[in-house]
């Protein structure tokens, strides 16, 4: 019945983890108290997920055009805003065009990295190529704040009036369905609990092992068997949604900074 599958410590800690966020949830059933942050789970949730394929779709779009001629001609024409980006050519140099016109506009060296990594055209000028990442940034910006919104009002707009008395979740949420929905939304905190303790597990057994301590990431390794990774282990896979989340943050973190 167990065939293929690898129970090590930390999978026996989620699971009893997971388990007892479920009795806790037919417990205290799902009440209205909950739902903001509920609602506010869903849309960070939401926004991580479909918020970069929405943006990526609408830079491809006429919108993210209109977007950087707006910028285009709000930036300066000088000689630093108007030279031939060879950003294409040699990057070190073009990175330096670009980090001299962005001082001479005065966005602090922080942002550099930022802009320049989301420069989506570097063909012409370097003021188009800023343009072009100014118009990047601010869809960005747009698609997940709007994103976030439009899931949060939704989430709440929907499930408010499942409070009533006489309703599907009752006034205390614990009728049937408010079990129901207290064990989904415990459930769902505690994942997310889950995978935020891997994400800084992962930057514990980094850091350690930058100074010569290996031993918390030899823990991970053979705990999760991760060289072999036969059969299906509930641990590993919050590692690997982890590690691929820790990565996403590490890279965006890196263009802010500009490593």
């Amino acid at each position: 019945m167990f065939e293929g599958i690898n129970f090590g410590v930390m999978d026996i800690v989620i699971i009893v983890f997971l388990v007892l966020s479920v009795f806790w949830g037919l417990i205290t059933g799902f009440n209205k108290k909950k739902l903001t942050s509920f609602a506010t789970e869903v849309g960070f949730v939401v926004t991580y997920f479909f918020g970069s394929p929405l943006s990526h779709f609408i830079a491809q779009t006429d919108l993210s055009y209109h977007i950087q001629n707006a910028y285009h001609g709000l930036l300066p024409t000088t000689e630093a805003f108007t030279a031939a980006s060879v950003y294409t050519t040699d990057v070190t140099a073009g990175k330096n065009q670009i980090a001299t016109a962005l001082n001479e506009i005065n966005i602090p060296g922080l942002f550099h990295g930022f802009v320049i990594n989301n420069i989506q055209d570097a063909s012409g000028s370097v003021g188009d190529a800023i343009a072009s990442s100014f118009a990047s940034l601010t869809i960005i910006a747009v698609v997940y704040i709007v994103l976030f919104l439009v899931t949060f009002i939704l989430v709440k707009a929907i499930l408010s009036p499942l409070w009533k008395e006489g309703s599907l979740f009752g006034e205390d949420g614990k009728t049937l369905m408010g079990r129901i929905a207290g064990v989904i939304a415990r459930v769902a905190k505690s994942t997310i609990t889950l995978i935020t303790a891997m994400i800084v597990l992962t930057l514990v057994a980094q850091i350690s092992a930058h100074f010569g301590y290996t031993g918390i990431q030899d823990f991970i390794d053979q705990d999760l068997n991760v060289a072999e990774a036969n059969g299906f282990s509930i641990a590993r896979l919050f590692y690997s949604t982890a590690s691929n989340l820790f990565q996403w943050i590490s890279t965006n973190t890196a263009a802010i900074t500009g490593a």
